[in-house]
């Protein structure tokens, strides 16, 4: 999928119909786009009909130059699956913890930032 910092990413999901662990990796599409990005986290997921939600909260590192820089994700996303794949879309709130979690330039945060995104995606 793609999310709204220019990055590509994969996630795996391995679990039950109503909860799961998500392995996520991605890397920046350009210059303004997150570093090389490995996540793991635990889902659930809502199912009415075609329509599902899932909620997940994953604990994230961003890999650069400088370093790594961990942070925390929360996405509620929402799809309408045709069989086993569909399409996907949602958002996400990415939470930069300070004195941890790093800046574009490799500083480190001095308070709690939360950065709002949202994704689309192919779900296999």
């Amino acid at each position: 999928g793609w999310d709204s910092n220019n990055t590509a990413r994969a996630a795996f999901l391995f679990g039950t119909r109503l909860a799961y662990t998500v392995l996520s990796a991605g890397v920046g599409l350009d210059a303004t786009g997150d570093p090389f990005t490995l996540g793991l986290g635990l889902g659930a997921r809502l199912r009415t009909g075609q329509f599902y939600m899932d909620m997940d909260v994953s604990w994230r590192n961003s890999f650069a130059m400088w370093g790594y820089s961990p942070s925390l994700e929360g996405r509620l996303l929402a799809g309408f699956p045709a069989d086993k794949s569909g399409l996907i879309a949602g958002i996400a709130v990415e939470g930069y913890l300070p004195g941890l979690s790093r800046e574009g330039n490799g500083e480190p945060y001095a308070t709690f930032h939360v950065e709002p995104r949202f994704f689309v995606g192919l779900k296999f």
